[in-house]
């Protein structure tokens, strides 16, 4: 059985929707429920604090302090490297590499899924973000990227399916993004659509452990979550 991931790497698109639809308690639940730390690089945390002359910098400051969210620094990086089995010698070398490759992605990407995609590879972690275009611009250039990378709605639907949220709540959140204009799935941009889209949407977050036989392989891959 495959284990769940250490760490689940958020992109700014995702975990502003996050906090635009007042759904930080589902980073909550994949820590507690599932052991899984949401966490952001750098270079997501500075454009999330920015957005909008800093609207959003005390939510993300708390949640950071209660270690619902963290911040992968370079200290984190290197115990995460030696987590999975690296020579303390060979560390500091792959830090340097990590970070050419991060900058050689952000001359194709923007800068956060530049950062996101190439340390969640090197590491080999899964990614939220709703950036389509930047995964076809990477992947048609052969760099590996976040396996798998789901979307904000992935993370909503398999709240729904775990039963951390109702579908109201569902509803609320769609809405609360729609106003926005933020971007949504066609099958849940319309008022009431959420109660009659989730269950049949593909989505790329699972609780049903008996499928979880391999790792996930690509970004369209299903990535299955042990919960409690």
């Amino acid at each position: 059985m495959v284990a769940n991931p250490s760490h689940l790497l958020i992109d700014s698109d995702v975990l502003l929707q996050v906090l635009k639809a007042r759904q930080r308690g589902l980073l909550v639940k994949l820590k507690e429920k599932c052991g899984v730390a949401p966490a952001v690089v750098p270079e997501v945390e500075s454009e999330v604090r920015r957005y909008k002359r800093s609207q959003f910098e005390p939510q993300f400051g708390r949640m950071v302090e209660n270690t619902y969210l963290s911040v992968l620094e370079p200290p984190d990086l290197r115990r995460l490297l030696a987590a999975r089995g690296m020579l303390p010698a060979l560390v500091e070398g792959r830090l340097r590499t990590l970070e050419q490759e991060c900058q050689d992605y952000a001359t194709r990407v923007d800068e956060g899924e530049a950062y996101t995609h190439a340390t969640a590879a090197a590491l080999g972690l899964p990614v939220l973000s709703n950036d389509w275009q930047a995964l076809q611009v990477l992947t048609s250039l052969a760099r590996p990227v976040g396996c798998p990378t789901a979307r904000f709605l992935d993370l909503l639907v398999f709240a729904r399916r775990c039963d951390w949220i109702d579908d109201e709540e569902g509803e609320k959140a769609c809405r609360i993004l729609d106003g926005e204009r933020e971007h949504l799935l066609p099958e849940f941009k319309h008022k009431g659509s959420f109660s009659g889209s989730w269950r049949s949407f593909p989505c790329r977050l699972s609780a049903d452990r008996t499928k979880a036989a391999h790792a996930p392989a690509t970004f369209k891959d299903v990535l299955f979550l042990k919960t409690t």
